[in-house]
């Protein structure tokens, strides 16, 4: 029986000496690991978050170069030569070129504002809206600084497939 007890002794012993060891060694340690994880995650984080910071300022910095080349080109978007044939000249040439019936152009009264006058036009032209379209898309490449404000179309009744369209748009040239 004697040995039963010391080994019962023995036991408790290991038992205390390693409930010791986990309370005083490596529960602080697991404390001191957790609390690392816990700033190597916000570290994460936070680098993370720089790198999409990163990434917007590029972002920004490209569209910034964008905007400063179109402001740059802004003034050779409106000309300082008051008439509106050389516009009027190219209209008719785009609704040619796309084989369009051009039913009206016609100018409108100037408005003037500051330093600039812009000049209505309202056009109308015939055919399929694809072709219709890509005229406006040909209007909008122009150089020059134009505002499409109204673009209505409806079905042509004369011509299955096709539309009329009304197109009312200004130009923008330098006052004198």
């Amino acid at each position: 029986m004697k040995s039963d007890k010391t080994t019962v002794i023995w036991a408790g012993a290991v038992v205390v000496a390693t409930a010791g060891f986990l309370l005083l060694v490596t529960r602080p340690q697991v404390g001191r690991l957790r609390g690392l994880a816990d700033q190597s995650r916000s570290a994460q984080a936070a680098q993370a978050m720089s790198r999409h910071d990163l990434r917007a300022i590029e972002e920004l910095q490209q569209e910034v170069e964008e905007l400063t080349a179109r402001a740059a080109n802004f003034d050779a978007q409106i000309p300082r030569h008051k008439t509106a044939a050389p516009f009027l000249g190219d209209l008719a040439r785009f609704a040619e070129a796309r084989k369009l019936r051009l039913a009206r152009i016609e100018p409108g009264e100037p408005v003037r504002s500051a330093e600039i006058v812009a000049l209505p036009i309202a056009l109308r032209v015939r055919g399929p809206f694809p072709v219709v379209y890509g005229l406006i898309q040909d209007i909008e490449r122009m150089t020059r600084l134009t505002r499409i404000d109204r673009f209505e179309t409806e079905a042509d009744d004369e011509n299955s497939g096709s539309v009329s369209a009304s197109v009312s748009l200004r130009i923008f040239f330098r006052a004198s």
